[in-house]
């Protein structure tokens, strides 16, 4: 039996799902879309605005020829599983697969009813160089991000960058690493925290604030986002930083705690670029290392509202549902 998280290589892609589409195709008002500048909702899209597309398997970006939308009354497919779900037309042309043929498209009305389980892709592969900047700052940016805070009580004076992490977590040491290599220097102490802590000991390290200026400035403001060059990143760095927040910052190794929650679509698309997928609580981000999900539930139910759909060159788009991502088809 195929399990529900199974992967299917990219060699069994079909290297013909990217074909022009046509249709009554939609999905609901409240689902967005991804592009280089984050997600977006049919009301902040316009036309020419670069959008991430699916081409062969892989990331792609197209700009955005129409934003098509319309009222709608009327049967809806729904698509649902664990940390993902999509709502779409009859009409909409479906990106999927059933474990036995390579990945393909069709109408959903031909796809709702199958007897045969059906997986729908929610990562793709990113095949960017690496984005210009070393392991070590970009692993210290993740660090400060997660762990770190700035000062900024005295107005008249400069921020100063502090980190912090509890003796029984990972991060101390690598931190401490990458500070010797760079060559600066920290004022350090330790603390016992409360009961609950049960006496933990906590290290704190505070950088000077010529340093401190440093990675501030390429944390681009406050630390309460992700800077913008994180979502020009390669696989490999993208991995690197979802890797890394999760230990420092994690439930576990797919549950990454979003602290503050301004983070959380961030690290929603650097989990794209990884080339994982993703769905979002109120509390974490959770990492789905496969690159489909099984539709373990299928069902018609009625719709009354927004309905819309993107036109783009290659057909196929990420999509974004309550926080669940799930790739599918868009208008060409």
């Amino acid at each position: 039996m195929i399990s529900d998280d199974e992967s299917f290589a990219s060699e069994k892609l079909d290297k013909t799902v990217n074909l022009e589409l046509s249709g009554n195709q939609g999905v609901t008002g409240d689902t967005e879309v991804l592009t280089p500048n984050g997600f977006r909702t049919y009301k902040t899209l316009k036309v020419g605005d670069s959008i991430y597309t699916w081409k062969d398997g892989q990331l792609n970006v197209n700009e955005v020829q129409m934003v098509n939308v319309y009222d709608y009354d009327g049967e809806m497919h729904e698509y649902a599983g664990r940390d993902f779900w999509q709502m779409v037309t009859p009409g909409h042309r479906v990106l999927y697969c059933n474990g036995i043929n390579p990945i393909q498209i069709d109408k959903s009305e031909n796809i709702i009813d199958q007897e045969l389980m059906c997986y729908i892709p929610v990562a793709l592969d990113n095949t960017r160089i690496d984005y210009a900047i070393s392991d070590d700052d970009l692993d210290a940016v993740v660090l400060f991000l997660t762990r770190g805070y700035i000062e900024t009580y005295d107005p008249n004076r400069r921020p100063w960058l502090r980190w912090y992490q509890s003796e029984n977590r990972y991060g101390v040491d690598h931190f401490l690493s990458i500070m010797k290599r760079k060559n600066i220097q920290l004022t350090s102490s330790v603390s016992v925290w409360s009961a609950w802590q049960k006496g933990c000991a906590y290290h704190s390290y505070s950088l000077s604030k010529g340093d401190s200026e440093y990675y501030i400035n390429l944390m681009e403001g406050t630390g309460d986002q992700l800077p913008d060059w994180m979502f020009k990143l390669s696989k490999r760095q993208a991995q690197r930083v979802i890797d890394l927040w999760a230990k420092t910052n994690g439930y576990n190794v797919d549950r990454l705690i979003i602290f503050p929650l301004k983070n959380a679509e961030g690290l929603q698309h650097v989990a794209m670029l990884a080339g994982y997928g993703m769905g979002q609580t109120d509390r974490y981000v959770r990492i789905i290392f496969c690159r489909n999900k099984a539709a373990v539930r299928r069902r018609r139910i009625h719709y009354k509202g927004k309905v819309w759909c993107p036109t783009t060159e290659d057909g196929i788009v990420i999509f974004r549902k309550d926080g669940k991502v799930f790739i599918s088809c868009s208008l060409s």
